[in-house]
């Protein structure tokens, strides 16, 4: 089902609702499927890590389907990573190292789509290609990014910020301006 619900919602060019997709994890508990439940669980804990309302009701569906210890679990496991994934990233980018920064800030994007993550990732690959010349497969992977953050919180200002240096970097190598 949850297979059925994504690929309807990318025909339509939206994203599945993150309420659903918690419901359909409390089915998966509720009968019987908890491997399946819990990786539900975690993308969704990855993706919305930041957002206090859906987190409590991924921990109410652990407490009504008797699972409030691994429901913890997955939560703090998920919570580690993030931090970890991004620690690294940062890390690499502070010491200059842009080259070695973009593959761990797109693996962090790419395994927690959030939005931080998102415009980390997009803003490092803009940054590399202002010091080492434009790619269109980096620029694409980045205006993907950029997208996907902007349907998170169009009026975030990480969001504008990445969104700037993306104009900045397309304009000084003559690239058009795609609309995201």
């Amino acid at each position: 089902m949850q297979r059925q619900v994504q690929a309807e919602a990318t025909e339509k060019g939206k994203h599945p609702s993150q309420r659903l997709a918690v419901d359909l994890a409390h089915a998966c508990y509720a009968t019987g499927k908890a491997d399946e439940g819990a990786k539900i669980m975690r993308q969704v804990a990855a993706e919305n890590h930041e957002d206090p309302h859906l987190i409590g009701h991924i921990t109410q569906v652990f407490e009504r389907t008797g699972q409030s210890d691994a429901g913890k679990a997955i939560l703090d496991e998920v919570g580690k990573e993030i931090i970890e994934l991004n620690n690294r990233g940062v890390m690499a980018a502070r010491s200059s190292d842009l080259a070695g920064a973009v593959p761990l800030l797109i693996r962090a994007a790419e395994q927690v789509p959030n939005l931080q993550f998102l415009v980390n990732a997009a803003k490092a690959i803009y940054t590399l290609m202002d010091q080492k010349g434009w790619d269109n497969d980096l620029a694409a992977r980045a205006l993907g990014y950029l997208q996907r953050a902007q349907r998170k919180d169009r009026k975030s200002a990480k969001v504008a910020s990445a969104r700037q240096l993306y104009m900045t970097v397309a304009k000084k190598y003559g690239m058009p301006i795609e609309n995201s």
